[in-house]
């Protein structure tokens, strides 16, 4: 050391920071603290030093040693901004984001803080100020491409997909060797329906880095949606090869398997998910983040206890959190605790009231608790989730909510989400036409012939058709919202869908006598469904239902290739399903049978309006629509629920089914008979 002592700190200053920025936490720390034994008021030494303590999971310190560094050095942008970094990596926002903001006022042009500031905005719902300062931070350094791949996820969030991919194009144009912007555009694409270009830009990235594990993945995923699981797997083996512990590799690998019937594979491979967050959390106990994958793997394998208790160990590393309530919120009520889970919300939403996962779930457990009135009102925050299914339709003409008379107006009612979504709520445009209003009901194509059968709509439109003039719009899952809806005033009168009674008279000659009940079946529904691996049964598992003596049709259009082997040996279920031309067909088979078994799909939804006696096969965590505990529907007057008393286990669920199906059968001759199916 010199006499002045500035060579040497200088030195040991220059090696630490040389091993921060090489990963060496340990090193990087002992080089500050050497300095720092010389001079205790070394800003540089405390500020590399609160970097690399945050970095190895101490936040509490790491904030208090910025806090000393930024009093010595209270001109320096850099400090307040690498403290805003550890506080957003602990998901503290509020705080974050004022740390930025006391960045930028020292340096109003610090592009890592206008963007982070932004980015910190998203996370906290606040899309359209998050928007405002990615444009603010595009005006000042236009050639971020950064800056243009983060504005597109705020745009995209904002369901904005074509001004999403414009931006994240942007990004391309300024990154044209980045496989990672690639890797992003063609997510983009392949959301906005456009798979052909979204495989142009997977295969670009791939290009560009062949070993891309997130392009791989991407790609795997954009397969899987098209049914291709085996082409998926080539992507996803290959992404393993390169990153074997890629969580969501592992997550998408097992789902393919599943989808193939390679169940146990995808056993092993969910354990191996497992393992890898384990590990994960082994590796870095103080870092609520690996603790963040693991108790959401736990929640995807029904193991709410465990979900719970590593949500719960974060705590001492990450305050009580608008996140961290949410999510807790959300295991509470897997678990049926229904009240607490509610109250976790409500101190989300005191602690961040612009959070719309809080608000989604919230609405969600609220409706499945029967507090329609307040879970509809909040189900609007939907269309404010990033990850939220369905695209929201922007129009220049107002949304009806309920706020305004419709008499004499013309009203543009559309479908959001799924065929069985359509099928349950379309029973609003009778509510609105009695009302006065000229009602359009737009739907998907497959579901145009059959709602023309609904008494009410003036027109019934397929999505995507050039729309007449109207004056009001509202999406149909927003109609029990703007009617006012509770549990006792749902409009449950069926049927309100029938069947051309020329193709009933087809399917009843096609069937020929019957042999004791006429029971169809439906065992699947669709894998590319978020939540189809809780809610499809191996056919298998259906096995004792056909050994009754009764007559039993499957309804699916398709066998899944999993269950081919299964068919073999239940040579009594007859495949009608596939002759089914569409679902005026589907309809028509459906009313020429006694009762419909079938797990919660769209055929479900479709027995059910059509007045028709329906069982539903619902999994252990089953959606809000069904409601909590109840073996009846208050929007399906002719369905009987019965539910899984633990995930996976069909066989004391088709056992009860099997049972009731007796009942049935011994008591229809003296039960009063099912509405009829009459045309409209």
């Amino acid at each position: 050391m010199s006499q002045d002592g500035t060579t040497a700190p200088g030195s040991a200053l220059a090696r630490g920071l040389a091993a921060y920025r090489a990963g060496r936490l340990a090193e990087a720390a002992s080089c500050c603290e050497r300095v720092l034994a010389t001079e205790p008021d070394h800003a540089g030494a405390l500020h590399l030093l609160a970097k690399a303590t945050g970095r190895r999971g101490d936040a509490a310190a790491a904030l208090s040693l910025f806090h000393r560094a930024a009093t010595l050095r209270p001109g320096d942008a850099a400090i307040p901004y690498d403290a805003a970094m550890l506080l957003a990596r602990h998901d503290r926002l509020e705080e974050a984001r004022a740390a930025l903001d006391a960045a930028l006022a020292l340096q109003p042009d610090h592009a890592g803080a206008l963007l982070n500031r932004a980015v910190a905005l998203h996370r906290l719902g606040r899309l359209p100020e998050a928007l405002a300062g990615h444009d603010a931070l595009l005006r000042l350094h236009p050639g971020s491409a950064a800056g243009w791949s983060a504005r597109a996820a705020v745009l995209e969030a904002m369901h904005r997909l074509p001004a999403a991919i414009a931006s994240e194009a942007r990004a391309v144009a300024l990154r044209p060797g980045d496989a990672a912007a690639q890797t992003r555009l063609a997510g983009l694409l392949g959301r906005a329906g456009d798979a052909q270009a979204a495989l142009v830009h997977f295969e670009l990235a791939l290009k560009l880095a062949p070993q891309h594990p997130a392009a791989r993945v991407g790609r795997a995923l954009l397969l899987q949606s098209a049914w291709r699981h085996e082409d998926a797997l080539q992507d996803l083996d290959a992404a393993l090869a390169v990153a074997p512990q890629d969580q969501a590799a592992l997550q998408a690998r097992a789902t393919s398997l599943s989808a193939l019937g390679r169940w146990a594979e995808a056993s092993a491979c969910r354990a191996q998910l497992l393992q890898a967050c384990d590990r994960a959390v082994a590796e870095r106990p103080a870092d609520p983040e690996p603790r963040r994958r693991r108790a959401n793997l736990f929640y995807q394998l029904d193991r709410f206890e465990d979900a719970l208790a590593d949500i719960d160990a974060m705590q001492p590393h990450r305050p009580d959190t608008a996140q961290a309530l949410s999510e807790r919120g959300g295991v509470l009520f897997a678990l049926r605790q229904g009240k607490e889970a509610l109250d976790c919300y409500a101190k989300a939403l005191a602690l961040q009231p612009q959070m719309p996962r809080a608000h989604y779930d919230m609405s969600m457990h609220r409706l499945a608790l029967g507090d329609l009135r307040e879970g509809w009102a909040q189900y609007e925050w939907r269309w404010r989730v990033p990850d939220f299914p369905s695209v929201r339709r922007h129009f220049a003409q107002p949304l009806w909510l309920g706020q305004e008379d419709i008499a004499g107006k013309r009203l543009l009612l559309h479908a959001e989400q799924g065929l069985g979504d359509t099928l349950q709520f379309c029973r609003y445009a009778t509510l609105a036409a009695a009302r006065g209003a000229e009602v359009l009901l737009e739907v998907q194509q497959p579901l145009v012939e059959l709602m023309r059968s609904l008494v009410g709509p003036a027109a019934v439109l397929p999505h995507g058709a050039a729309l007449p003039a109207f004056d009001l719009h509202c999406p149909l899952l927003s109609l029990p919202h703007a009617f006012g809806t509770e549990l006792h005033s749902i409009p449950a009168t069926v049927p309100y869908l029938a069947a051309p009674p020329d193709r009933q008279q087809a399917w009843r000659q096609r069937l020929g006598p019957a042999s004791g009940l006429r029971i169809g079946l439906v065992w699947a529904g669709n894998s590319r469904h978020g939540n189809d691996g809780r809610r499809s049964m191996p056919l298998a598992a259906a096995a004792p239902l056909l050994g009754l003596g009764h007559e039993v049709v499957s309804l699916l259009p398709d066998l899944p290739e999993r269950d081919r082997a299964s068919l073999a040996a239940l040579p009594g279920l007859r495949l009608l399903g596939a002759e089914c031309r569409d679902f005026r067909d589907a309809a028509a088979l459906i009313s020429e049978l006694d009762v419909v078994v079938t797990v919660d799909t769209s055929f479900a939804h479709l027995a059910g309006a059509l007045g028709r006696p329906v069982f539903v096969l619902l999994s252990r965590l089953s959606d809000w629509r069904w409601l909590l505990n109840r073996p009846d529907s208050p929007w399906y007057p002719t369905a009987r629920l019965f539910r899984q008393p633990a995930r996976g286990d069909w066989a004391s669920m088709v056992a009860e089914v099997a049972v009731a199906l007796e009942e049935f059968a011994a008591h229809r001759d003296h039960a009063p008979p099912c509405p009829p199916s009459a045309p409209r």
